[in-house]
């Protein structure tokens, strides 16, 4: 309420009130008047003066104090009139406080009531306070007590401590099994949605195709009736097949024919590699030098690889514990045979070209099989060579045992072997390679070759045929599978080479995984490489020599600065696996052990910082780059992966590579097509 129209309105209130007062004034002195009118009547003459003096006097003084009193009054009366026009003016705002204050009294009333009860409250907390106060005593008390036992406390926490350094490493192997395991979901989740969008395309299909069905279903059933025929005419071939081969295995054995004559693994024995093929070796020569001369022997067969792609072609051999495949993709004729061939010259390597048939499915087609007819084994050049190789072929009791008159000058388990799998994606490598590439990646967990039950499970086996073994009771021996164990070291090297086209099959996230993957983006020119000619060079490289060069970053020993560095790659790397996890496709400790092993192999990365930098680009481009294929780079998510990925690259200095990731995107195109990156 303002306070200004409150004073006018007690002024409005007591004005009258003062008009009023001064009505009864007014009277008494009539009255006083009228007395002493009646006393001088009634007072003798001889007085009447003297009193009439003094009463004179008395009335000039009550003449000043009305004179006094009528100016107030009369001032009263001027106030009053301008609180009458004020109250005139303001009298409907008058009426309307009137009428508020039975409202504001009893808003009065409450309020006296609450700070009654508030009072009370206040007592009552007083009370309580009392009483906390002596609560907080017994508390003192307490934490008096518990500070002995956080002291103790505290003294098995640090006996606790101890014991959680030895839990840390098994909490660490934990998670990375739970990273698998949780990029083995995210393919799953990614797989469905991609099955939900192709049901709706298909379901559009689903309706075309139930009409072709019904027009179909009487040609099924005749074509059902041929596959029943057929299939008893192979149930019977393939039974009279397993007679034949148990009549030639018992045959065999009647005839004195043993497994270890050499008869039936004549083929395998064979030699495909020539001892002679060098004549000097490289063992004093350093890696940086036998590198050099790569390049050199490169331009002089008229071929123009740039120096990173041949470092990092060079690099994924070095790697192959831990990356056992080096795919090269790209389209036709961009140099993916030519370089493994002529860097195995270059290096003093021998090589071996397999070329993969559209009709591979399965191991055999890469190493041949038994042929229980011929009761021989139809090896293949490769089984020839990996017999050839494998360091512990002179050992016994494996299962077989060498020929008598074995040709031991072909035992080649002390050089390098180079394979390459030419268009290895014109069958699915899933079908003829997958088994094999885990045995492959088995290695890396060998501590000693040597030792039979370290390398088991990394051993090639090659069924060999049958062999009897005692029967019981008097029933006929039993025939089982004899199985042949190659071991294939880190000295053989296995190189494939993909097209890219409408007939070859796309890699799975299985071998992506325990692959190098370098892409050939297409030349920028299409001029004729310059020609040239070079004899191949005549030192064979010793795989001991190549043994030194390669690196195991978790040995240490390396110094501090790249002991920091290998610091900040783990976190770089972490940096790449949340961005991939936000896309569901993250990655576990096999990829991080690889990327480590080949910053760590790469030439000159001890002691360069380019190098190092130029190695962690390269495996985000063979590693990580591939796993983006088939997503939306419109996608939110998408995106801020692959702005990530390109931030790392800037870090590292690798803006070519980074701009060629940002142009892949192309308008339109809810598919990252990554086409590679041509270096030159």
């Amino acid at each position: 309420m303002d306070w200004n129209f409150t004073l006018l309105l007690i002024s409005a209130v007591v004005s009258p009130v003062i008009f009023l007062a001064a009505i009864p004034i007014y009277i008494h002195h009539r009255q006083s008047v009228a007395r002493v009118a009646e006393r001088e009547a009634r007072l003798p003459e001889a007085t009447l003066f003297i009193d009439l003096r003094q009463r004179n006097k008395d009335l000039e003084i009550t003449k000043e104090s009305l004179i006094t009193e009528v100016s107030e009054a009369k001032a009263i009366i001027g106030r009053q009139e301008e609180a009458r026009l004020w109250l005139r003016d303001n009298e409907q705002r008058y009426n309307e406080l009137k009428a508020m204050l039975p409202e504001i009294s009893a808003r009065l009333e409450a309020m006296q009531t609450q700070e009654a009860e508030l009072r009370q409250n206040v007592n009552n907390l007083a009370g309580e306070v009392a009483q906390f106060g002596a609560k907080a005593k017994i508390i003192t008390d307490e934490i008096e007590q518990l500070n002995s036992v956080k002291s103790q406390a505290r003294q098995e926490i640090e006996t606790f401590s101890q014991k959680n350094d030895s839990l840390v490493k098994e909490t660490r192997r934990l998670e990375d099994a739970k990273q698998e395991a949780e990029s083995t979901l995210n393919k799953i989740d990614v797989l469905c949605k991609k099955s939900e969008n192709d049901m709706v395309q298909k379901q559009t299909q689903l309706a075309a195709i139930n009409t072709s069905i019904q027009k179909s279903q009487g040609e099924l059933d005749v074509a059902r009736a041929e596959h029943s025929r057929l299939k008893a005419e192979v149930d019977a071939s393939t039974r009279l097949l397993a007679a034949l081969g148990q009549k030639i295995s018992n045959a065999s054995s009647v005839a004195g024919v043993k497994a270890d004559d050499g008869n039936r693994l004549a083929e395998l024995w064979s030699p495909t590699l020539r001892k002679g093929l060098f004549t000097g070796n490289r063992s004093g020569e350093s890696e940086e030098q036998c590198l050099e001369g790569v390049g050199k022997y490169l331009k002089a067969r008229g071929l123009h690889f740039p120096q990173r792609v041949v470092n990092a072609f060079h690099t994924s051999m070095k790697v192959m514990n831990s990356s056992p495949l080096c795919v090269l993709a790209g389209i036709s004729g961009t140099g993916k045979s030519e370089l493994p061939r002529r860097y195995a010259e270059a290096m003093g390597i021998h090589f071996l070209n397999v070329a993969v048939q559209p009709r591979w499915d399965s191991p055999q087609d890469m190493f041949g099989f038994f042929n229980y007819l011929d009761g021989k084994y139809k090896a293949t050049e490769l089984a020839r060579a990996l017999v050839q190789m494998d360091p512990c072929a002179k050992e016994e009791g494996r299962g077989w045992v060498k020929p008598a008159k074995w040709e031991g000058e072909h035992w080649l388990s002390d050089r390098m072997l180079l394979v390459l799998l030419d268009e290895m994606n014109l069958a699915r490598v899933e079908y003829y390679f997958s088994e094999f590439l885990s045995r492959l990646e088995t290695r890396s967990g060998i501590s000693n070759y040597k030792l039979v039950a370290d390398r088991e499970t990394a051993e090639l086996l090659l069924e060999i045929g049958s062999s009897p073994s005692e029967g019981r009771g008097g029933q006929q021996p039993a025939v089982s599978a004899a199985m042949m164990r190659v071991f294939v070291n880190t000295n053989v090297l296995f190189v494939g080479t993909m097209n890219e086209d409408e007939s070859t099959q796309s890699l799975s996230d299985k071998v992506i995984d325990r692959a190098n993957v370098l892409r050939f983006g297409r030349p920028r020119s299409l001029q004729t490489p310059d020609g040239g000619n070079s004899d191949v060079q005549s030192k064979a490289l010793p795989f001991s020599v190549w043994r030194d060069w390669c690196i195991d970053p978790d040995e240490g020993g390396y110094g501090v600065d790249f002991e920091q560095h290998l610091r900040g790659l783990d976190d770089q790397i972490q940096i790449l696996n949340d961005a991939m996890t936000q896309v569901r496709r993250p990655f576990a400790y096999r990829t991080r052990r690889a990327v480590r092993s080949y910053v760590a192999s790469y030439p000159g990365a001890i002691q360069n910082e380019e190098a190092r930098n130029f190695a962690l680009a390269d495996q985000i481009e063979f590693k990580i780059l591939p796993k983006f294929r088939g997503l939306d780079p419109t996608d939110s998510a998408v995106g801020a992966a692959i702005n990530t990925v390109r931030k790392v690259l800037d870090g590292v200095g690798d803006h070519e590579l980074s701009s060629a990731i940002k142009n892949s995107i192309q308008p339109g195109y809810h598919q990252f097509m990554w086409q590679g990156l041509n270096r030159s």
